[in-house]
């Protein structure tokens, strides 16, 4: 077998140092420098969009936070506008009152001068039938 012959071994371990050297050095400045530049346009392909997603996000919660607020302002003038019709109701239904009251406390107070009218009127025809009837029992 000529591998194993003696006299090519030194030539034969020359060639395969030349061999992978060359293949080294090839690799090492020529196939790598090209994957680092693919690597590079690949980080700039890929970050441009990573940006504007991140400024999308920003944007986004600014835009929710905008809404947070508008909404407790929305809430804020909604419990005003409540607080003012109750307010409103409260006052039209005392005024309410007070003439309900009103016209009970008049009409209570007629009613209560009838009555003393009429009991007036039963005293004097109660005196005039008990002199009525103690003249016809003389």
């Amino acid at each position: 077998m000529p591998q194993f012959d003696t006299t090519f071994l030194f030539s034969q371990i020359f060639w395969m140092l030349f061999s992978f050297g060359v293949l080294y050095l090839g690799i090492r400045f020529i196939v790598f420098p090209m994957f680092d530049k693919i690597f590079e346009q690949r980080n700039k392909v890929t970050q441009e969009p990573v940006e504007k997603a991140e400024g999308l996000t920003q944007e986004i919660q600014k835009i929710q936070t905008q809404i947070e607020q508008k909404q407790q302002q929305r809430e804020k003038r909604s419990a005003q506008r409540l607080q003012q019709t109750y307010q409103t109701a409260v006052q039209h239904l005392e005024k309410e009152l007070q003439k309900t009251d009103k016209n009970l406390a008049s009409s209570l107070k007629k009613s209560v001068q009838k009555m003393e009218k009429e009991e007036m009127d039963v005293l004097d025809n109660s005196a005039d039938f008990v002199t009525l009837a103690a003249k016809g029992k003389a």
